[in-house]
């Protein structure tokens, strides 16, 4: 995820992903990532899904990216966006049965 000193926005859904990583034993890092890094990251297979999350939309995959000519042009699978997807729905669940009326 984005610094918040970067334009990251510290919202609902940022916590909520934060805290299911957390819960799941997921490693998050919060830094900046230039498109060098993400190339470099696509290239040495170590990354194989990308994903962009906010309050409006949720979790949504990014099927696939389409670079300049100095870039390969990548596709996505979304295995880990769609587990993601379902703990965070059992978790508004879980929350919206805790909060009384």
């Amino acid at each position: 995820t984005p610094s918040l000193e970067e334009g990251g926005v510290d919202g609902v859904m940022r916590k909520l992903i934060l805290e299911i990583a957390k819960e799941q034993n997921i490693v998050c890092e919060e830094r900046s990532l230039d498109l060098q890094e993400l190339m470099d990251l696509l290239m040495d297979c170590k990354s194989n899904e990308l994903f962009l999350t906010n309050a409006f939309r949720g979790i949504q995959w990014v099927k696939h990216l389409k670079m300049d000519k100095n870039y390969e042009d990548h596709s996505f699978s979304n295995s880990f966006a769609l587990q993601l997807q379902r703990w965070l729905i059992q978790k508004i669940a879980k929350i919206n049965n805790s909060t009384p009326l």
